[in-house]
């Protein structure tokens, strides 16, 4: 309705094929994204179909719902996992997501999280939505003896050949490991296959959402998930420019900068 609140499934798919017809848009071969090859949201009117428009809660803030889509992602990869209740679990890489990701895991039963990172400030902010233990990569061993071999699900959101092994490392044998890094560049990373198939460990891909998109919402909206406790940085839509320089500029200060109207 006009002037009703609304956050964005950005993915805009066929509708038809075998992938879209199974719920899963991300497969769609004919896949577009609002924002990436297509015109975004840094503009005054944005057209999209009625189907990808979510409704939010009159009580909740334009930004709460503007974070649905991010969390979105830390969904799909907690689905991808198969996470139990009561599971361990590794975050290599506790950006804007992994931080994201780290409030799902708690809110389906996650019993350890360990997150990684190189920015204290970070990490503290990693152990306040949940993370049971922090360790700062600069100088900390992330394979110190008493995590090996520790974790059931270790998700790993830098896609570096240092993380691949350390993955590897961390997971039990019989664990998970599931990538969600988007690859930049030319990245031929290294799987030991040998190491794989003697403790049976699942290695899996989480690349966006689908329809798990709409799980997102119903956790921020109960308070599951502390969406806006990401955002470092708020700038009004005009001066995106001078966003941008400091995501170029500030990088270990952002974790989420929120654009506003």
């Amino acid at each position: 309705a006009v002037g009703q609140k609304v956050a964005v499934n950005p993915l805009l798919s066929c509708g038809t094929c075998a992938a879209c017809r199974a719920g899963e848009p991300n497969h769609c071969p004919r896949l577009q994204l609002v924002g990436v090859s297509l015109d975004g949201a840094y503009a005054e009117e944005v057209v999209v179909p009625a189907d990808l428009a979510c409704p939010l809660p009159d009580d909740m803030p334009l930004e709460h719902g503007a974070l649905v889509e991010p969390t979105a992602v830390a969904v799909h990869g907690v689905n991808r996992s198969g996470l139990r209740p009561g599971d361990s679990i590794a975050v290599l890489g506790a950006g804007a997501i992994g931080m994201l990701l780290i409030q799902v895991a708690r809110a389906r039963g996650a019993a350890n999280v360990i997150a990684t990172g190189r920015v204290n400030s970070k990490l503290d902010l990693a152990r306040r939505l949940g993370a049971d233990r922090t360790v700062n990569t600069t100088r900390e061993d992330v394979l110190a003896p008493q995590l090996r071999r520790t974790c059931d699900i270790v998700f790993d959101f830098v896609g570096s050949q240092e993380t691949l092994y350390q993955a590897f490392h961390l997971a039990r044998t019989g664990g998970k490991i599931v990538f969600l890094a988007a690859p930049h560049g030319q990245v031929n990373l290294r799987l030991d296959y040998t190491d794989l198939y003697r403790r049976e460990l699942t290695a899996t891909v989480s690349r966006l959402y689908d329809a798990d998109f709409h799980q997102a919402l119903p956790l921020i909206a109960s308070g599951q998930v502390n969406a806006a406790a990401i955002v470092t940085h708020r700038f009004p839509m005009w001066e995106v420019g001078e966003a941008m320089r400091v995501w170029e500029e500030r990088r270990a200060d952002v974790i989420k900068i929120l654009l506003e109207p």
